[in-house]
């Protein structure tokens, strides 16, 4: 059986994936007049609630199967916000391979993250990098990519690095 917290990393998208405090958040991405730049944040995620779906019903870890997943996202230690995603095995060799997509729903609007995570079924998994894909409300141009460590099976730490 899976070891399912391995593929909940992107929650870790996540991604995508975060815990930012919004109100510096939307400010920092207004401060500039919309001209370029880049605000880095660093978030950390917990799991609250997955579930592992195994397609071919055959027991084990296999090319299809897929989490699926939510988050609280906290930062200082205060909740603020949630996110979800869904990563889909591609490759059980070599440690496993995943595809994630990953919402992170926050005040001010919503980022959107996909990456690939490796080592998915092993008992240390990598960290792993995401790209921002989007958002809607104040992140509604966001770009850039996350970074992310597992701090336990159920803990992420994310730094995110956000252009526009």
């Amino acid at each position: 059986m899976m070891q399912h917290s391995k593929v909940v990393g992107l929650g870790a998208a996540t991604a995508l994936a975060a815990i930012l405090t919004c109100a510096p958040v939307a400010a920092a991405l207004a401060g500039d007049g919309g001209h370029g730049g880049e605000r880095a944040f660093e978030l950390v995620e917990r799991n609250i609630q997955e579930t592992f779906v195994d397609v071919d019903n055959n027991g084990v870890p296999s090319p299809g199967d897929t989490q699926v997943f939510t988050n609280d996202l906290f930062r200082d230690g205060k909740k603020v916000g949630t996110g979800g995603g869904v990563c889909t095995i591609l490759s059980t060799s070599d440690g496993g391979e995943a595809q994630c997509n990953v919402t992170l729903a926050l005040k001010e609007g919503q980022i959107t993250s996909q990456g690939l995570l490796y080592d998915v079924l092993t008992a240390a998994p990598s960290d792993f990098d995401a790209a921002i894909t989007g958002g809607t409300g104040a992140f509604s141009k966001a770009r850039g990519e996350i970074h992310g460590s597992f701090v336990s099976p159920t803990e992420v730490r994310l730094e995110v690095h956000l252009s526009h």
